[in-house]
């Protein structure tokens, strides 16, 4: 299935090598059924200049509501899913119009595997996002001369992507100045059996989660402190 658990108001682009055409994913929060229909059933807003207009109504099914729009020779499927919390999230696939069957069928698998998260979990969501986006994380030192020692940084930035910045161990009876390898990839925050985690994807692929929470006011990942300070890396 799939969850959303991205910050609200995100836009997420689906886009494939094999077929033509564009899907957005678009999470949305403090939003009733009604203004939800009301925004499906208007001229859907694609780039500057390029509208897509509704074909006949939106059809209104209770938690999910479809709507098809075309111009010219492009056509665009969305499929709207209300969660329980005045809560939503649009699925839309545009582009060429004989493709028109496989978009539907994208956006209706994406709708029906769709999982929303309880109240509960959201809040937390939400607060972590805004304690955590746009930070650089490092593991705290106990010690006062530990903190002239080099340490992994991680730095949270606000367009999704990480940046880990890892010290490199000098060579021994060499001269030189301290080195830096840096990862980068994509972040995110999900509630998983209950628990926070943070998946790191990184640039090959592989995924590296930490599981993230706090104790008397400091985060911690894998149950290490770290401090969090506005990251410069981000920039």
């Amino acid at each position: 299935g799939w969850r959303a658990s991205l910050p609200s108001g995100a836009t997420v682009f689906l886009d494939s090598s094999l077929t033509p055409g564009l899907g957005t994913i678009h999470l949305l929060t403090d939003v009733t059924a009604e203004t939800v229909l009301a925004q499906l059933n208007e001229p859907q807003s694609i780039e500057a200049g390029f509208l897509l207009h509704p074909v006949g109504s939106v059809r209104n099914e209770g938690s999910i509501m479809r709507g098809l729009y075309a111009a010219g020779e492009d056509v665009g499927v969305v499929v709207a899913r209300m969660g329980p919390s005045d809560n939503a999230v649009i699925f839309q696939f545009i582009g060429r119009r004989d493709q028109q069957p496989l978009y539907q069928q994208l956006t209706d698998a994406l709708a029906s595997s769709t999982e929303f998260l309880s109240d509960q979990d959201s809040r937390a969501l939400r607060r972590w996002y805004e304690r955590l986006t746009g930070m650089e994380l490092t593991p705290k030192r106990d010690k006062p001369e530990a903190q002239t020692i080099a340490a992994t940084a991680l730095h949270l930035c606000s367009d999704g992507r990480f940046i880990r910045s890892i010290p490199l161990q000098p060579v021994p009876g060499r001269q030189e100045e301290r080195r830096l390898y840096q990862e980068t990839g994509t972040w995110l925050i999900d509630v998983q059996g209950g628990n926070l985690v943070l998946p790191l994807t990184k640039s090959t692929g592989e995924v590296d989660q930490k599981d993230l929470s706090e104790r008397d006011g400091s985060v911690l990942l894998n149950d290490q402190a770290v401090d969090v300070a506005p990251s410069n890396s981000c920039l």
